[in-house]
């Protein structure tokens, strides 16, 4: 994956990944290891060190501090480059900060044992259980897939008829996911478990909207590009 002519770039996208995923630490860990390969091999050491430091952060302090400390040195990154986020990593500086904001109040979600027994105390309507992990976890997923399939390479065959599909839609993959949950959640009612569908009806609802800003987006895209 490397630079292309939508100005994605490795460096910017994987720290803004390690900010959005820094609730779910250790996965955040993956983003900010890339973030120190990448610049390992451009001899780019100043985010050599950036990763490993909000790694250390995260771990050493709270998830809190290394995701604030990886919002920083994407800052530093642009900055130093002299350029401004576009196109992806516009979209995903505004979901950055929608995390950081959400890491903030989602006081006990200091790791990934943590998130999930949030989530799951979410699912089974335990009193006092708020949506923040939740929608974070629709925000997190739907920041990934808008990443990587911003970065997919043309293909022959299938999978380039896919490829190009997804960069033209990057609000298909949580349309995709609103409608399975959709689908799972009238399983679930049929079933009697009316609880378990009204939280998956609740989950594929946040997977709609991020479809539709997303697909907002790229109307407003096209609508430049061909002005």
């Amino acid at each position: 994956m490397g630079s292309d002519a939508g100005g994605v770039d490795e460096v910017p996208v994987h720290l803004l990944l390690t900010v959005i995923l820094a609730p779910m630490f250790p996965v955040s860990v993956i983003t900010a290891g890339y973030v120190a390969y990448v610049s390992w091999k451009r001899r780019d050491y100043a985010f050599l060190v950036g990763g490993v430091a909000c790694v250390a952060l995260a771990a050493v302090r709270n998830v809190f501090v290394g995701a604030v400390a990886a919002a920083a040195v994407t800052v530093f990154y642009y900055f130093t480059r002299r350029r401004r986020p576009e196109g992806v990593e516009a979209l995903l500086c505004v979901a950055a900060a929608l995390s950081l904001a959400a890491t903030y109040f989602m006081r006990g979600a200091w790791g990934l044992p943590e998130y999930v027994a949030g989530f799951r105390a979410w699912w089974s309507g335990s009193p006092g259980q708020s949506s923040l992990i939740p929608a974070h976890f629709v925000l997190a997923l739907t920041s990934l897939s808008l990443a990587y399939t911003a970065q997919l390479r043309s293909a022959e065959g299938r999978w380039g008829g896919v490829a190009a599909y997804l960069k033209e839609n990057p609000g298909a993959v949580p349309v995709i996911a609103f409608m399975v949950l959709l689908v799972f959640a009238a399983a679930l009612l049929a079933a009697g478990f009316e609880g378990s569908a009204n939280k998956a009806a609740e989950l594929a609802y946040y997977f709609l909207v991020a479809g539709v800003v997303l697909q907002l987006y790229a109307a407003v895209r096209e609508g430049g590009e061909e002005g």
